[in-house]
């Protein structure tokens, strides 16, 4: 019910178009790139999928990202601007079952947009690398293991939207956060494990047991960040911050 009522309340917001624009524009990298300068990535050895990846899989992370940004702050600025929040009170729905049905929500769509990229990369791997195999199993792999990584980024982003009211506070510290990454990664390893640095990790730039250590620290950022939310949307501590 809390699923179905949270994907009602998008159909009046801005969140669809951006949706498909994150997705259209993410699966169009791969395509523009390789069709600019083929002789650039079919003269490379190795597997399509390595080639592809490694040239535009930063770019298209930081569209994913930015989606999580704009989605948050577009999925809470309705709440706030139509004082939903406050009727949603009145109603047998608890805070906390809304804020968790809106980080489904915001995953899927973000699932869906690198999905629409994974298969996009199958498609440029198809036409400009006919004579090799296709990297089904290495894109699709990459894509599930950013899809995991998403999850922290994307509770820790609805967290910020779910306590401002205007919509450009949570925007600008989503920004600064997706920015910050470009600046820490370069730094140590364990900077690149923070919420807003992790989704850009590739598997083929880690070892066996930093892939370990990138999904063991998803999940703990996912179990201290849902506890934070659990606690952070209650009914008390909200009356208490109002």
């Amino acid at each position: 019910m809390t699923l179905a009522l949270e994907l009602k309340k998008l159909r009046r917001t801005g969140f669809f178009p951006i949706f498909l624009g994150c997705a259209f524009f993410a699966a169009l990298i791969p395509a523009v790139n390789t069709g600019a300068r083929p002789e650039t990535f079919t003269a490379l050895p190795g597997s399509p999928g390595s080639i592809l990846l490694d040239a535009n899989w930063e770019i298209m992370t930081m569209l994913y990202v930015l989606f999580s940004v704009m989605g948050a702050c577009v999925i809470y600025h309705t709440e706030y601007s139509g004082r939903a929040l406050l009727k949603m009170a009145s109603l047998p729905v608890s805070g906390i079952s809304m804020f968790f049905a809106k980080c489904l929500l915001l995953e899927l769509f973000g699932a869906a947009s690198i999905l629409t990229g994974c298969l996009s990369f199958l498609a440029v791997s198809l036409c400009w690398f006919p004579e090799r195999t296709l990297p089904v199993k290495e894109i699709l792999l990459q894509g599930g293991f950013s899809m995991v990584l998403m999850l922290p980024f994307v509770v820790l982003m609805l967290l910020i939207a779910s306590w401002y009211s205007n919509m450009w506070t949570p925007l600008g510290v989503g920004v600064l956060l997706v920015f910050a990454e470009t600046i820490l990664r370069s730094g140590s390893f364990a900077l690149r494990l923070l919420p807003f640095s992790l989704p850009f990790q590739t598997l083929s730039a880690l070892s066996g047991s930093e892939i370990r250590i990138c999904l063991g620290a998803a999940a703990g950022e996912l179990l201290i960040l849902g506890l934070a939310a659990w606690i952070l949307q209650s009914p008390r501590v909200r009356r208490i911050a109002e």
